[in-house]
Formats: structure tokens, sequence, C-alpha cells
């Protein structure tokens, strides 16, 4: 095992939280090329689309004002 780099905890938890964010940013890439490979291509990016932060945003806006 290699011998950490990283002298203060501080260091080490900083290193730990990038790690795990990188690590979840490559599975999430990883989920998206797979249901790229898994479907048809225009069947992907509509679902990329409807997914998307501002359609999402959208959404919540159009349901909150009908209630």
């Amino acid at each position: 095992m290699n011998k950490s780099k990283f002298i203060t905890p501080q260091e080490r938890e900083a290193y730990r939280i990038g790690y795990e964010c990188g690590r979840q940013e490559g599975l999430k890439k990883a989920s998206l090329l797979i249901q790229l490979v898994a479907s048809d291509s225009n069947e992907f990016k509509e679902s990329i689309l409807q997914n998307s932060k501002e359609a999402i945003e959208l959404r919540k806006i159009f349901t909150e004002k009908g209630e």
C-alpha cells in the first residue's frame, strides 16, 4: 500500500471528498453510456432532454402554479 502524501487530516478529508465526487461522476457517465448503447439514439437524446436541470425546473414551475 502506498504511503499517503497528505499530512493533515484536512488534506486527507479533501482528497476523500474529491475522490468520491469523481467516482460518482464516473458512475453517472458510465450509466449514460450503457443507456446509449442499449437504446435508440433518439430515445436517449429525449431522455437526456427530459431529465435536464432546466426541464425539471420548468416542470416544477408549471406544477406549482397549477396547484
